[in-house]
């Protein structure tokens, strides 16, 4: 940056008046009193006053007052400097408005390098990562496009985003619980608005979750420990399977304990499902459903009743569990709803004559022996020595 000297400006001391006025202009504009400069200067007041009034001053003195203002140059009273005339003057205050200026355009630059350094300074300490944040990092912004029809990595995937697992160690289950998760997310589409959340340790691409009723089948819940699925995400120490979202989701999985199984067929200890639940709520819950259900059997909506009906068995399970009395009664009268609604939607009975007018067997035509409830395929026809199932909208009455 280029220094300013007016030219042709006579090199002088400054007098004591112009001294004064100098110290005085100083002080204010940092916003000192007199006793404050006299302090940081160590002078007493009335050297600081005698200055300030224009009196003379000795070379210490001022050698003192520069140093309180941080001067560089502890001699700048004593010795000779420029003093401009007007003209020099207006030269000078045009180019302190242009270092003003490049100060400012500084300012900004520095700030955009800031930023430059923080933003290269998070990514090389991504790219080094390897502990818990990163792992939650690959969790909530690194989700493969469409997650759920691509339930796991691969290997060299898991290496990569800097988690390293055994095919071969035993999988470790820490804890189950469910959350709301958003659909999308860092504009990847996760599928569903609600998971079952699967934390541990030792998740190998491959893993499988099996789940229970609590102490199956020992109480005489079903039991499902066989029945096991795919992850519908998998991120090395955390696994996502798709949930309800509705308000009975969580409910739904109280009293149930979750197994995972490596790919070499090494089990996890059962995990009991976690979750806070607020147990007066939930009593709330199940007896409006319960009355919302069967106001509507009263006025045969079966329809209508079965899905408040659905929901009051599943919080009388969870509550009260598998073998309460409660849990029993909504059951049976949800069952109740269900083969009720089903049977109204169908327009023939038991001992109807129906001809197949369309399907595999069309042509064919028999009596109705039976009816399976809640089967697409309802009726089942008696056509001579065979029996052949139909939907409603492939028959009619002949």
């Amino acid at each position: 940056m280029r220094q300013t000297k007016p030219a042709d400006s006579n090199d002088r001391p400054l007098t004591a008046s112009e001294i004064a006025t100098f110290v005085r202009a100083k002080r204010d504009a940092n916003g000192w009193s007199q006793e404050t400069l006299a302090e940081l200067s160590g002078l007493n007041v009335r050297t600081v006053q005698r200055v300030e009034d224009g009196q003379p001053s000795s070379t210490d003195t001022r050698r003192a007052i520069a140093r309180a203002f941080d001067f560089s140059d502890l001699d700048l009273f004593n010795k000779p400097m420029p003093v401009p005339n007007e003209v020099q003057i207006r030269e000078l205050l045009d180019e302190c408005e242009r270092l003003k200026n490049e100060r400012e355009l500084l300012r900004v630059n520095m700030e955009q390098l800031n930023k430059r350094v923080e933003t290269t300074q998070t990514m090389l300490d991504v790219a080094a990562a390897r502990d818990g944040r990163w792992l939650h990092l690959v969790r909530t912004t690194m989700m493969p496009k469409q997650p759920g029809r691509v339930p796991f990595h691969n290997a060299a995937e898991v290496a990569l985003r800097g988690y390293h697992c055994s095919m071969r160690e035993k999988p470790v289950l820490n804890r189950v619980t469910w959350s709301p998760l958003p659909y999308h997310e860092n504009g990847l589409c996760r599928g569903y608005h609600a998971g079952l959340i699967l934390t541990g340790s030792h998740f190998a691409p491959g893993v499988a979750i099996a789940k229970r009723f609590k102490g199956a089948p020992e109480n005489g819940a079903p039991d499902l420990s066989q029945l096991w699925q795919q992850p519908s995400i998998y991120f090395g120490d955390h696994l996502e399977l798709a949930a309800s979202v509705e308000p009975d989701g969580p409910v739904s999985w109280r009293g149930m304990e979750f197994c995972v199984r490596g790919p070499e067929g090494r089990l996890s200890e059962w995990i009991e499902f976690s979750y806070v639940f607020d147990d007066d709520k939930l009593l709330g819950d199940v007896m409006r459903y319960d009355n919302e259900g069967r106001a509507a059997l009263d006025r045969c909506d079966f329809d209508a009743a079965v899905e408040p009906l659905r929901r009051a068995m599943v919080i009388s399970r969870g509550l009260f569990g598998w073998q309460s009395e409660k849990y029993r009664q909504s059951e049976a009268i949800w069952n109740l709803a269900l083969d009720t609604a089903a049977l109204n939607r169908l327009r023939f009975r038991e001992g109807a004559t129906l001809r197949i007018v369309a399907g595999p067997h069309e042509g064919r035509s028999g009596k109705v022996e039976k009816i399976l409830l809640r089967h697409f395929h309802a009726y089942v026809i008696n056509v001579g020595q065979e029996e052949v199932q139909a939907a409603d909208n492939q028959v009619e009455c002949t």
